[in-house]
């Protein structure tokens, strides 16, 4: 071992060495060498006279007894100020990174200065939340120079200056989430430059300005969640480069336009959350570079335009909550980028598209509250990314397709309140990611598949009105994260495994069935547990509590024929039959073969576990660990030494 070392740190190292890093040192002394030659330093001196006095006037009133800028800002050579970057023929006022120290306002512009001399050309002040706050100064309509500001995500008030029409190089405004107010300027229609407009989540109302189709650069135009009225303005057809477009949460009404076809490039689309009607266009289908189309929300009829097909790099369709009729098209088939769709809440009826079976990337399919019928697709078995699957209250009939059980990143599956019958498969045990189950509400008949206990991450599940029969499995005591379980109304038997005791649920609903005997001791005393069973399982001999000692004392008494327990949660367990985890349970009664026991309980001489309230944990794999940790430190001694 120490020839190996000594060979790899040696002189035939030195070489390889030297080959690395000189070609290194040499880049580098060039890099230092050329930078004097390619970066081109630029101060006041550079400008005119009349740039450097105009530009330091209106600086200077930005700075305010107190303010952070007025112990960064002094001297008249504003290049060597903080937040200011100079260029050869204008300047950038970046304040995003400022940490005010008092209240700050955007100063109006001097009445004494040459807007048009200001070098300014961007000005940057976002994010800096209530620090920044006043109204927009309708004399910086005479920047003549400015091209881009960002102002959003301040305290901003007021309306937007109709005075900014003069601006007429502006091609980017972010005044996003602030508190501004009034209408939307058909005066800025003079901005032949803009492309990039952003003023969401304000409080702007009125309508939307068709003259602001004459921005014939425009490529993002986003406006959502204000108070906007009125029709989507069919002559901005004009923005043939448009891109992406957000109007949601507003109160826009009338149609969609057809001619709005010609945005050929656009790849966002977001239109929810508004007062629109009418139908969808099928000329749309020319929006070929599609990414995401959102127009849930709304008062929508009609079809669904199979030609929209032609949206095959589509990611997000949003639909649901409308009024939209007819079939599921099979043309959508061709839409494989798919990963999210959302249908539901319409009218919708035919069956559905065993086609679709080609979205193999899809996440989340809502197709509920519609009038859908036929049965459950077996092809769908190819949409093996799916993780949320909504089918409920439609009119769906036939069996629960066996075949799904490969679809094992399943976290949410709704098939409540349909037809559907036959029985639970066993198959879909293998849904070992399943969060949430809604089987409720059909007519599904059989007895309760053992296998399900795998589903070890199930947190809901509803299998009330059916025709279910049989007992409850003793091995769905292993669900042990399970906090909603409704088996209501259905024929179930026997009694409710003792096992079932352990676990944790928040609201169990085991009424109307043929169950016999008394609901666990554990559910009756805890008060955190909705409790839902016939009379005959809590009162009466069941209202008797069987502690684990053998011996028994009577329960509160009871006020009538309540369902529901709100007693105090019991004391823990001193005996062999506390809470145990990662135990083998034994084929007949309580006792337990344990493997490791719970917090604050030791493992005694019997594998049972007992309280101790120490805070200790013991358990049969404890020698085992202490043995591993060892061996390690054995074997890594032994190397060093090597």
């Amino acid at each position: 071992m120490s020839i190996r070392r000594s060979h790899l740190h040696g002189a035939g190292a030195t070489p390889v060495r030297a080959a690395v890093v000189l070609p290194l040192l040499l880049l580098l002394l060039a890099c230092v060498v050329a930078c004097p030659l390619c970066v081109r330093a630029v101060d006041t001196s550079s400008y005119t006279e009349a740039e450097q006095t105009n530009t330091l006037a209106f600086l200077q009133s930005f700075v305010t007894p107190g303010s952070t800028l007025a112990d960064v800002w002094t001297g008249t050579d504003f290049c060597t100020w903080m937040h200011i970057t100079c260029e050869v023929k204008s300047l950038t006022l970046d304040l995003k990174s400022l940490r005010p120290t008092a209240p700050l306002a955007l100063p109006e512009l001097a009445n004494g200065v040459d807007g048009g001399s200001v070098l300014l050309d961007d000005i940057r002040a976002g994010g800096l939340g209530s620090s920044l706050s006043g109204t927009l100064p309708a004399s910086w309509g005479r920047l003549t120079r400015l091209k881009f500001v960002s102002l959003d995500s301040n305290a901003l008030t007021g309306p937007l200056p109709a005075a900014w029409r003069k601006l007429t190089s502006l091609h980017t405004l972010n005044l996003t989430s602030n508190a501004l107010s009034g209408t939307l300027p058909a005066e800025w229609s003079s901005w032949r430059e803009m492309w990039s407009l952003k003023i969401g989540g304000n409080a702007l109302s009125g309508t939307l300005p068709k003259e602001w189709s004459s921005w014939r650069s425009m490529i993002a135009l986003e406006l959502g969640n204000n108070k906007l009225t009125g029709p989507l303005p069919a002559e901005w057809s004009s923005w043939t480069k448009m891109l992406i477009l957000d109007l949601g949460g507003n109160n826009l009404s009338g149609t969609l336009p057809a001619v709005w076809s010609s945005w050929e490039l656009i790849h966002f689309a977001i239109l929810g959350n508004n007062a629109l009607s009418g139908s969808l266009p099928a000329q749309w289908s020319s929006w070929t570079l599609l990414w995401r189309l959102d127009v849930g929300n709304n008062a929508l009829s009609g079809t669904l335009p199979a030609e929209w097909s032609s949206f095959t790099r589509l990611v997000f369709l949003i639909l649901g909550n409308n009024k939209l009729t007819g079939p599921l098209p099979a043309a959508w088939s061709s839409l494989t980028g798919l990963r999210k769709l959302n249908l539901g809440n319409n009218t919708l009826s035919g069956s559905l598209p065993f086609e679709w079976s080609s979205w193999t990337g899809v996440w989340t399919l809502h197709l509920g509250n519609n009038a859908l019928s036929g049965t459950l697709p077996a092809q769908w078995v190819s949409l093996a990314r799916l993780d949320e699957l909504d089918l409920g209250n439609n009119e769906l009939t036939g069996p629960l397709p066996a075949e799904w059980c490969s679809l094992n990143e399943l976290k949410t599956l709704n098939l409540g309140n349909n037809t559907l019958k036959g029985s639970l498969p066993s198959e879909w045990s293998t849904f070992k990611w399943l969060w949430t189950l809604n089987l409720g509400n059909n007519v599904l008949s059989g007895s309760l598949p053992a296998e399900w206990s795998s589903m070890r991450l199930l947190g809901s599940l509803d299998l009330s009105s059916n025709a279910l029969t049989g007992p409850l499995p003793e091995k769905w005591s292993g669900m042990y994260v399970i906090r909603q379980l409704y088996l209501n109304n259905n024929a179930l038997t026997g009694t409710i495994p003792r096992s079932m005791g352990l676990l944790h649920p928040s609201t169990v609903d085991i009424s109307s069935n043929q169950f016999v005997g008394c609901v666990p001791r554990q559910w009756m005393e805890s008060g955190s547990i909705t409790l839902r069973a016939d009379p005959s399982m809590t009162t009466g001999v069941c209202a008797v509590s069987q502690p684990s000692d053998g011996t028994s004392r009577p329960a509160a008494p009871s006020s009538g024929p309540s369902t529901t327990s709100t007693s105090s949660p019991s004391a823990p367990s001193t005996s062999g039959k506390c809470e145990v985890s990662g135990c083998e349970r034994c084929e007949t009664g309580e006792a337990h073969v344990c493997a490791q026991c719970q917090w604050k309980h030791i493992l005694t001489h019997t594998k049972t576990c007992q309280y101790d309230g120490s805070g200790t944990a013991a358990g049969a794999r404890a020698g085992a660990v202490v043995a591993a940790v060892t061996c390690a430190v054995l074997a890594f001694s032994l190397v060093m030494t090597l």
